[in-house]
């Protein structure tokens, strides 16, 4: 059998293979990130601080940008669902449902913060649950981001290990020694003779 041969015809198959999966998951990625752009945007548009500095007097002119904010709420959602059911990855899956969640909670904080400021109620406490509840979401759409792009073929080699050419990976340290086979003779005393010496 001609290993050579065997090895090259292998290699040969392999590497369409790799790049095969390669262009495919790129694909994924830049269809999970159309999934994120509206819920990043969402999450911008209903920043606490901002729905309640540009806050409008008159309730009935600002119903109609709540209205178009639940729209944007619905479709960020509903993209956002269909990356944690059909993303092959379950850590993405997992981080996908869980900014779904965080986003709708946030929405619900800056609208209530809204009403409050519109009832003429200075609720401070509240006010700062939106703005905890909105970090949250922005640190969990963050999270999805960047497990999304942050996928290798080949895993980076984890900090603090070496790997020597003659042997296994080292961390540095030293290795024990016995005592008593590293004690140097000392000259003075040469230790037991065996045998009698002559007179």
């Amino acid at each position: 059998m001609c290993w050579s041969a065997l090895i090259g015809g292998l290699i040969g198959a392999g590497i369409p293979a790799v790049l095969a999966c390669l262009g495919w998951h790129r694909a994924r990625q830049s269809a999970d990130a159309e999934a994120f752009g509206p819920a990043a945007r969402l999450l911008d548009r209903v920043n606490p601080d901002r729905v309640t500095m540009n806050l409008n007097a008159d309730a009935a002119a600002e119903a109609p940008q709540w209205a178009e904010l639940q729209r944007q709420l619905d479709t960020a959602r509903e993209r956002l669902l269909v990356v944690s059911a059909g993303n092959p990855r379950r850590h993405v899956r997992e981080l996908a449902r869980a900014a779904e969640v965080k986003a709708g909670n946030a929405f619900k904080a800056s609208l209530w913060a809204v009403r409050d400021m519109q009832a003429n109620r200075d609720n401070r406490e509240w006010m700062d649950h939106a703005r905890k509840t909105h970090a949250e979401a922005a640190t969990a759409m963050r999270n999805l981001i960047d497990a999304n792009f942050g996928w290798r073929v080949f895993p980076r080699r984890r900090p603090g290990t070496q790997r020597s050419a003659m042997g296994p990976e080292t961390t540095g340290r030293a290795v024990a020694q016995d005592p008593a086979s590293s004690q140097s003779p000392d000259p003075a005393n040469p230790g037991p003779v065996s045998g009698a010496q002559g007179a």
